[in-house]
């Protein structure tokens, strides 16, 4: 109804790189937006114009995007001259297998300042990725369950959170889905700094003062890690 009395002058699709990575698999509706943007936003002879937006996409993701949204010309593509954050610092660690649980919970002890018999101070917001939920040598559940039997006193301060159920998580059902969604607004309150996570989380979360990314495991791509890792600082601090 609103279309037939005044023209729609732009449709926004943010995160646009989902359209991409996700589109295929199992958000298909976003590949039927180049075409239905057009028919159902029509007014007269005016369509809208498409803003596609993202912090990180390669230049085949950048492709993709143009070709699922029907945008035809490749001089759309308006970069920044540098996606350098200088509030980010990087580090990596080479360690085997074994040895990269251990090295997880002395960064996050270093990190957060633990020292054994003293009290807790306030404690740095930050999230911990790992690929797999239940993986019993780096899933999110293992990470989990090890960083709360070393460090008991981070026990009401740890949350964890993926698409599918973990294993050390009993709700089951919607009961599950209301446990996520409980985890992500304790996150947001910092109720529970700390979060161990799969890549599902973080979508529509714009917390400033997010201070680390521990990554645990090599990241999928480039492009992936830097939308992870750029989580952190975005108060530019």
């Amino acid at each position: 109804a609103f279309v037939q009395r005044q023209p729609i002058p732009y449709c926004v699709v943010d995160e646009a790189h989902c359209v991409s990575e996700w589109g295929h698999d199992f958000r298909p509706a976003y590949l039927n937006l180049g075409w239905l943007i057009p028919r159902l936003c029509r007014y007269k002879d005016v369509r809208p114009t498409i803003i596609a937006l993202t912090g990180t996409a390669s230049q085949n993701v950048l492709t993709d995007i143009l070709r699922e949204l029907s945008i035809n010309d490749h001089q759309a593509i308006v970069s920044p001259e540098s996606f350098d954050r200088q509030e980010l610092t990087f580090e990596v660690y080479q360690v085997k297998p074994e040895e990269r649980l251990q090295v997880l919970r002395n960064l996050l002890r270093d990190i957060i300042g633990i020292r054994p018999g003293q009290p807790l101070g306030d404690i740095h917001s930050g999230l911990i990725f790992s690929y797999f939920v239940n993986d019993r040598t780096i899933g999110a559940s293992t990470i989990f369950e090890s960083i709360q039997k070393e460090f008991p006193q981070l026990l009401d301060k740890l949350g964890i959170y993926s698409s599918t159920r973990p294993m050390v998580v009993r709700s089951r059902g919607r009961d599950w889905e209301y446990h996520r969604i409980r985890v992500q607004e304790r996150f947001k309150r910092n109720e529970l700094p700390i979060i161990v996570c799969t890549h599902s989380f973080g979508m529509g979360i714009d917390k400033p003062d997010i201070r680390f990314t521990i990554h645990a495991m090599l990241p999928r791509s480039l492009e992936e890690f830097y939308q992870q890792a750029g989580r952190a600082g975005r108060d530019s601090k």
